[in-house]
């Protein structure tokens, strides 16, 4: 069963010191339109074709980019770019060459998509937990980027400014990695974790996006920042 979706605005953007995937150039990426709409920009597998999936209309859609835009609005002059959900929900904008990034609100269930693949469908990002390990995954492949070290230790590359740092995950995230090593066997592994939680990534010999599993919390990271006041 879709869980029906919900944006929690804050009642001021927070400035983002925490976890951050970049979000560089041309690659798939969240983003609003000045117009108010949200979309996926996003490349299916083995194709050079690169789609626009707009995502379903509603008032909790229109809220997440009034966030966004407004933001980019009183930082930058204009309204439209890119964002980012993190695998807690946390809507992460970044401020054009500035480098700055501010926490604007958290989403929590499953915003739909419009398919351009085929008229009349939508997608979500999410997908059931009993999916095996290793399922192509024919979705956006958008989420924070992780790593998985030859040791079967997790990392995640953390940029401020012109400055990187790698923070490892202090817990043992068994039930990841099991699932990681199950795909690709040995060597270091780049994965990413979507807003929904669940951990992807592009598996041998034609590195075509695949399912890994929902992370289990109890073996993550802890969530950052304390709550704060929302709208």
């Amino acid at each position: 069963m879709k869980r029906k979706p919900l944006f929690r605005r804050l009642e001021n953007p927070v400035p983002w010191g925490g976890r951050y995937g970049r979000i560089p150039g041309k690659t798939p990426v969240l983003r609003t339109r000045a117009d108010g709409s949200v979309e996926a920009y996003w490349n299916p597998w083995a194709t050079d074709e690169w789609l626009t999936s707009r995502a379903v209309e509603e008032p909790v859609i229109l809220a997440l980019a009034e966030a966004v835009n407004d933001l980019k609005l009183e930082k930058t002059g204009n309204r439209g770019g890119g964002f980012l959900i993190n695998e807690f929900g946390q809507v992460l904008v970044p401020i054009g060459p500035s480098g700055e990034r501010f926490w604007v609100g958290d989403m929590e269930g499953c915003p739909e998509f419009l398919d351009p693949r085929e008229d009349g469908t939508t997608f979500t990002l999410d997908i059931s937990s009993t999916t095996p390990p290793g399922t192509p995954w024919d979705r956006p492949y958008i989420g924070m980027k992780f790593n998985l070290s030859d040791d079967d230790v997790i990392r995640f590359r953390h940029s401020v400014e012109d400055m990187q740092q790698m923070i490892t995950l202090q817990k043992k995230s068994s039930n990841l990695v099991s699932a990681l090593r199950s795909v690709r066997r040995f060597g270091s592994i780049r994965f990413i974790v979507n807003l929904h939680g669940i951990a992807l990534t592009k598996a041998e010999p034609d590195w075509q996006p695949v399912y890994i599993c929902h992370l289990d919390r109890s073996e993550w990271f802890e969530k950052e920042f304390s709550p704060h006041k929302f709208l």
